[in-house]
């Protein structure tokens, strides 16, 4: 079984973190056990020594998506964003040699050193990161595709954890005790059932998802012009009235039979509405008929509820640069999936302004639409507490326009701060540090809250201590 694929399945929260580690003992690439930390008998709560004598400290990166990967897409910017002062990034790149995109080279840009591994053996990426003297490594892969799990188990660092590309337990704690999550994906009353019990949880204030601000002229608001030119004069998304858009924007695996009944309840319950799917099966901008064999089943699926299947609308991806700006001028309201939410494709919805609807469940994959939504500033008018709910929500923003309009002249607002001069509209204020509110516009923000995280792993390494729970505050430092 690929870990991954657990993530979309309806496994009980008590028994995730086990089928995890089980899965990836299977893994062909495990071939060494690193010895056992010490278990802690408590947390720890620093109060944020003085750095100012402090060296500076070295993090690794090691990850296969440093390019044009949904990681990739997101976290670009974060390197530039260290204090450099402080800390200096190094990134070990094992993707695509040949991958000169944008993000790769924003990314490379931003770091203190930038190493190309990919041709390397697994022992090789060790050494040379122990050569780097990498004090914390950080794996943004997990167990997805391109990851070097038997880098992570040979300990190249005293300090190691996961995060970003993978929302669930990794399962070695021997060898990577850090998971960096945030308190509303991971409730500390759940830490138990979601991580292995020998686990320790990095929570970043607000979320700990990072999106990289996008470029203002991604955001510039689409034609008419272009938009016929993408999906067709004759696409119902194009329709005069414009019809009510549903939308999701993740990958169809993600959709179970639970959820897709809940979407064409919400159709039934708004005559005149669609929704709205991407094609991962057509190349960009394609304009191509005919469904393929999955999109021909979910289409097939509608009928059979009685919907009409024009309301099922896909269309190909639009080209990056402009896709945020189609989706939000089309789109009227982002619907969740679970128990595999949705991740990269969720934020982008919220940077293009779309109110999004979730709903909280069980495991870290299936909160992180709660984070997300909150660290957006939509308030609890967005998160669900049940498919009921999460069906009424839906349909009540079809009926009350006006609350639909202020939800994103909200999100607008956020969003459209993070462009301007902090000169020129002040600090947050107190409430939005504390809670994380409207973090996931706020880049610099985000990242003095991870950098927080990231000295109090390092001083309970330099104290002798091992891995504790670590609550990371924008305020008063490290709590």
């Amino acid at each position: 079984v690929v870990p991954l694929f657990l993530l979309s399945q309806q496994i009980s929260s008590a028994l995730l973190p086990a089928s995890i580690a089980a899965a990836a003992w299977a893994h062909p690439s495990m071939v060494w056990a690193a010895p056992p930390f010490q278990a802690p008998v408590s947390d720890l709560k620093l109060t944020g020594a003085s750095t100012a004598s402090r060296p500076v400290a070295r993090i690794g990166y090691l990850a296969s998506s440093f390019g044009n990967h949904a990681t990739g897409r997101c976290m670009h910017a974060l390197y530039a964003l260290h204090d450099h002062a402080r800390f200096h990034p190094i990134l070990y790149f094992s993707g695509d040699p040949a991958d000169d995109s944008f993000f790769r080279r924003s990314a490379e840009a931003g770091a203190g050193a930038f190493r190309q591994v990919a041709s390397l053996r697994d022992t090789e990426v060790t050494s040379a990161v122990r050569e780097d003297k990498v004090q914390i490594l950080l794996n943004m892969n997990g167990h997805t595709e391109g990851d070097r799990i038997g880098v992570m188990q040979q300990r190249p660092s005293r300090v190691q954890a996961v995060g970003w590309g993978w929302q669930a337990s990794y399962g070695l704690p021997d060898a990577v005790p850090y998971i960096m999550t945030d308190l509303a994906m991971t409730p500390l009353d759940m830490m138990q059932q979601l991580h292995h019990p020998n686990e320790r949880a990095v929570f970043i204030p607000g979320t700990h998802f990072f999106y990289s601000r996008p470029q203002p002229e991604w955001l510039k608001e689409s034609s008419r012009t272009e938009l016929e030119a993408l999906f067709g004069d004759e696409s119902p998304l194009l329709s005069r009235p414009k019809p009510f858009v549903f939308a999701n924007f993740g990958k169809l695996y993600k959709i179970n039979p639970s959820v897709f009944a809940m979407w064409m309840r919400i159709l039934l319950r708004t005559p005149g509405s669609v929704l709205w799917l991407l094609s991962f099966f057509r190349k960009e901008g394609s304009l191509a008929p005919g469904l393929a064999a999955q999109e021909l089943r979910l289409v097939e699926q509608a009928e059979a509820f009685g919907v009409c299947r024009q309301r099922i609308v896909f269309t190909a991806l639009a080209p990056f640069e402009r896709h945020l700006a189609i989706k939000g001028l089309l789109a009227d309201v982002y619907l969740d999936t679970q128990p595999y939410g949705s991740h990269t494709t969720l934020a982008e919805a919220l940077w293009a302004n779309i109110p999004a609807i979730t709903m909280a469940g069980e495991h870290n994959a299936a909160r992180l639409g709660l984070s997300l939504v909150s660290a957006s500033g939509s308030g609890v008018q967005m998160i669900a507490r049940s498919f009921r709910e999460y069906e009424d929500m839906a349909v009540q923003h079809v009926q009350n326009s006006t609350r639909l309009r202020h939800i994103r002249a909200q999100l607008e607002r956020r969003r459209n701060a993070s462009y301007v001069a902090k000169e020129d509209i002040g600090e947050p204020t107190r409430s939005e540090m504390t809670n994380g509110e409207g973090v996931l516009y706020d880049n610099a923000r985000w990242v003095l809250g991870y950098e927080r995280a990231l000295t109090c792993m390092l001083e309970l390494e330099m104290a002798g201590l091992p891995p504790m729970h670590i609550i990371a505050n924008s305020v008063k430092g490290i709590l």
